[in-house]
């Protein structure tokens, strides 16, 4: 973790708070312990690329601070970062840095580096307390790399009988490590254009979103068998000599075109909460 960026950041916070009634502070963390009873033969399985049989306290433990900034009238900033615990340490990151402009009541827009929302939870993905999970199922959730965007968001908001409107149209471009890779392969998206619509109530939130993107991957990724486990002693690199053994590596560079559509719904009626997605 980088300790020299964070204290200066806790530094300007307090320096600012002292005399700036415009700059809201918010925080939030999340610890959890994981551990893996699966295994195949003698060979231990990992899930996530990180829980295994040994008990882990990193792998759930995340830590943000978002400050919110008026700098003129109907314009604000806002920035958010996120310790994430990974392997031995915590990653810190800036997951967001965005510019908010009230165009009017109904318009917004916002430019820099946000969340883009393809799915039900995109905007609170990273606050655990939020969702009635231990996490989100990875298996909608990891589906798109790309966990951010750099870009333009344009909003339009209304409502109607008790019911909120949404309209999101989305512009911009990224560049996140593939799952499962370890960070030895990216994957880049450009020309990323996509809309997300939400309906939402007291009692439910509708969502749906698409987008398209030219895609660039970039890389070597191991190669793996049936049962998702790397080939040639990737999780036990180590030959019966004490010698490192080889890895199999495949170059996974290449272009081409990526699109995702994404439908969700929850609900919360009579003590009775749900999720759902596709």
């Amino acid at each position: 973790m980088n300790k020299r960026l964070i204290q200066s950041a806790v530094l300007g916070a307090l320096l600012v708070a002292g005399h700036a009634t415009a700059v809201e502070f918010d925080g939030f963390a999340t610890m959890g312990v994981t551990v893996n009873d699966q295994e195949d033969g003698d060979q231990d399985i990992r899930y996530l690329d990180a829980i295994n049989p040994n008990l882990g306290f990193l792998q759930d433990a995340k830590f943000g601070l978002q400050v919110n900034a008026d700098v003129a009238e109907d314009m604000s900033i806002v920035a958010q970062l996120l310790a994430r615990g990974v392997q031995d340490d915590f990653d810190l990151v800036t997951s967001w840095a965005y510019l908010d402009v009230a165009i009017s009541s109904n318009f917004k827009l916002r430019a820099g580096k946000m969340k883009e929302p393809v799915y039900l939870i995109s905007d609170y993905y990273e606050v655990s307390y939020a969702y009635p999970w231990i996490r989100p199922p990875q298996e909608v959730y990891i589906n798109n790399p790309v966990r951010t965007l750099n870009g333009l968001i344009f909003q339009y908001s209304a409502s109607g009988g008790g019911v909120n409107f949404l309209v999101q149209p989305y512009f911009g471009t990224n560049s996140e490590p593939i799952p499962g890779s370890e960070g030895a392969a990216r994957f880049k998206a450009e020309d990323y254009v996509g809309l997300a619509l939400t309906m939402s109530s007291s009692a439910f939130t509708f969502h749906v979103s698409t987008f398209d993107t030219k895609v660039t991957t970039e890389g070597m990724m191991p190669v793996v068998d049936n049962d998702g486990n790397p080939l040639n002693g990737f999780l036990n690199p180590f030959d019966g000599n004490g010698d490192i053994g080889q890895m199999t590596l495949m170059n996974v560079a290449g272009v081409g075109d990526a699109y995702l559509t994404n439908v969700g719904l929850s609900w919360d009626i009579a003590n009775f909460v749900g999720y759902t997605e596709y």
